[in-house]
């Protein structure tokens, strides 16, 4: 999704809800992706502005909430890091409690609260009216996200 402000911004807020199934691993494992924020980097909500594109917050969807693998939220121990472009500014979870399954994880909505990092954004970018976008991405077959509220603010 492109939002295209009609007034210059220096400042987006906003927040993500959303629904995990099956087994997202939040940062990319794969150096082909990896820190490319123009490639499939995150299992979650990536926002960005301009071409080229400048980050400015990602939402990350790891596997489970308590089974260590390296594709948890980066602040459980040997999970894979953020690239560098996101750096401090994401929002990770999980609705998996354990080990995953092929199933819709309703009993944990993602991103009201966050295993590592802030659940909503308010973030200072250069003044701009480039558009922003929004994309969902998952880079496997056994996963998907479901967005079920997106707020985006500019000033």
């Amino acid at each position: 999704m492109v939002i295209n402000p009609a007034i210059p911004y220096s400042r987006v807020r906003g927040l993500v809800h959303g629904l995990q199934y099956g087994s997202t691993d939040a940062f990319s494992t794969d150096p082909q992706e990896r820190d490319d924020i123009n490639k499939r980097y995150v299992d979650g909500v990536s926002i960005t502005a301009g071409a080229p594109r400048r980050h400015i917050w990602t939402f990350a969807s790891g596997l489970s909430q308590t089974v260590p693998d390296p594709g948890d939220c980066p602040c459980v121990p040997d999970s894979t890091q953020p690239p560098k472009a996101v750096g401090s500014d994401y929002c990770c979870d999980s609705g998996n409690p354990t080990y995953w399954t092929k199933v819709w994880y309703v009993d944990h909505p993602l991103w009201s609260a966050c295993q590592c990092g802030t659940a909503g954004f308010d973030v200072q970018v250069s003044s701009s009216t480039d558009p922003i976008e929004v994309r969902v991405m998952v880079d496997g077959c056994d996963e998907n996200l479901g967005v079920t509220e997106l707020q985006i603010e500019v000033r």
